[in-house]
């Protein structure tokens, strides 16, 4: 470019020399404008994650220069024009995902406890789209797929703590039904033996026998235990043994919808600035 502002430079006549110098300033700055794009990517050949919708709208200012780069190379110009349009919608979507990613992270960089697989899942399925050729969703995306291995650990030891206290509780009631069992064969047995001295004493004749036999008739018979008590109990351990159950499951409400209806809704209205602009 240079070359050929010193070659119009040189010409005597002044339409060719200004067409000239034109042309060269329009080269120059589509030289500037490939070497700030080729600036966008990193070394591992993805946009960087310094990319932003405010810097490339920036960049974009080299196309509508003094010496417009549409009227002496319309070709590059158009290409470049929309290279960028298109890279502005697609920066939002990844700016978009970013933010619901970290959403799932508290500051220190672990995964929150109402985290639920369908948002890891989503958030996979889109960043998995971008990851490619942008850095930030590959990262974020490297994210995700540990919070998932995070995820699936903490459902095996609930899963694991569910199992110990449901045995817990039945080897309670079976504890509870022994013990049920043996109250009654203790008080079955007294019984027989009451029933045993009753009528020994009803054989008896003597009026010391009699009057034995009054006495016996008048004492208790029987051994009851205190199974009210028991039976309260009962439905206090069962309850609580409910209420710990519960208290394990986290269910995590997310409207995965609203997440496809914003992206869809970034692209479009991106798409419909560019035609407007053009």
């Amino acid at each position: 470019m240079d070359k050929l502002k010193k070659y119009a430079e040189n010409l005597s006549d002044s339409d060719k020399r200004a067409y000239y110098l034109k042309l060269a300033e329009a080269g120059k700055q589509a030289v500037q404008d490939q070497q700030r794009y080729n600036y966008l990517i990193d070394a591992n050949g993805k946009y960087s994650t310094r990319l932003t919708e405010k810097r490339l709208t920036r960049d974009m200012d080299i196309l509508d220069g003094e010496d417009k780069m549409s009227d002496r190379l319309p070709a590059y110009s158009y290409r470049s024009y929309w290279r960028y349009m298109d890279l502005i919608g697609s920066t939002q979507v990844v700016d978009y995902l970013h933010q619901h990613t970290n959403a799932l992270f508290t500051k220190k960089g672990k995964v929150k406890k109402n985290v639920s697989f369908q948002q890891i899942d989503q958030l996979l399925y889109y960043h998995s789209k971008y990851k490619k050729k942008f850095q930030q969703s590959a990262d974020d995306y490297n994210r995700l797929t540990l919070a998932r291995k995070v995820l699936v650990k903490r459902q095996k030891k609930l899963e694991k703590k569910r199992r110990k206290e449901e045995a817990k509780k039945r080897k309670e009631e079976s504890i509870k039904e022994s013990l049920k069992r043996a109250q009654e064969s203790s008080k079955a047995a007294q019984g027989s033996i009451a029933n045993d001295q009753n009528k020994q004493n009803a054989n008896t004749k003597t009026s010391s026998a009699t009057s034995m036999s009054s006495s016996n008739d008048s004492s208790p018979s029987s051994y009851t235990g205190n199974n009210n008590d028991d039976d309260n109990n009962d439905d206090d351990n069962a309850q609580s043994a409910e209420e710990s159950s519960d208290d394990e499951s986290s269910s995590s409400s997310y409207d995965s919808a609203s997440m496809s209806k914003d992206i869809s809704s970034i692209l479009h209205n991106s798409r419909a600035n560019q035609s407007l602009e053009q």
